[in-house]
């Protein structure tokens, strides 16, 4: 199980709340994306359908998912469930994020990651803008993914490194409905690399 567990919001018509357990401590994000697609192998659309986070822990790696419609259960699925909790504005959540944060320079292709505290916090807060209001929030470098994947010429392969940044703190709800969206749909990019994912945990 992961160490804690949070409550996610209504994405469409279902969500489904679910978590898995593969003996592989070494699995990274990108292996996971497509152990969890195996849940899904009925989807024709081919569009990624989930969000996930990860954690390892000693000789396991865990996930948790959020997903649009409810997956396969295959056997490194230890629980799901349909979740639906009601956002309240003014109200305030703990939650956590991993998350890509980027920035394109000017008068070029290319993306880099942000590297100074204000920078990211700047960058969630933008992210965040007309949802939610940050209260506190603290910012420790994730581990960076690094792995090879086909490129578009046959045969051929091409380096992809993503910067992960671990955000976690508390925000207070102003638009439930802006926030909710932020939830279903994730924050910024390498969505399918375990990035994205808000959780929140209502503080009592």
């Amino acid at each position: 199980m992961l160490p804690v567990t949070y409550t996610f919001t209504k994405w469409g018509d279902v969500v489904t709340i679910s978590e898995w357990r593969f003996d592989n401590p070494k699995l990274d994000d990108y292996e996971l994306h497509k152990e969890l697609w195996k849940a899904f192998k009925s989807d024709k659309n081919h569009e990624r359908p989930f969000l996930f986070r990860s954690t390892r822990v000693e000789k396991m790696s865990y996930a948790i998912m959020l997903s649009h419609y409810e997956p396969e259960e295959l056997n490194s699925m230890t629980r799901k469930s349909n979740f639906a909790p009601v956002l309240e504005n003014g109200s305030y959540y703990n939650f956590v994020l991993r998350a890509n944060a980027i920035k394109r320079l000017k008068d070029e292709r290319c993306r880099v990651p942000l590297i100074s505290q204000v920078s990211l916090t700047d960058w969630l807060e933008r992210k965040l803008a007309g949802a939610a209001r940050i209260s506190f929030v603290e910012i420790n470098d994730g581990e960076r993914l690094h792995f090879w994947k086909c490129g578009k010429s046959k045969g051929k392969e091409c380096s992809v490194d993503i910067a992960r940044t671990d955000y976690s703190g508390a925000i207070e709800c102003i638009d439930k409905d802006s926030l909710l969206s932020l939830i279903c749909n994730g924050i910024g990019p390498a969505k399918g690399f375990g990035c994205g994912l808000l959780l929140l945990k209502k503080l009592s």
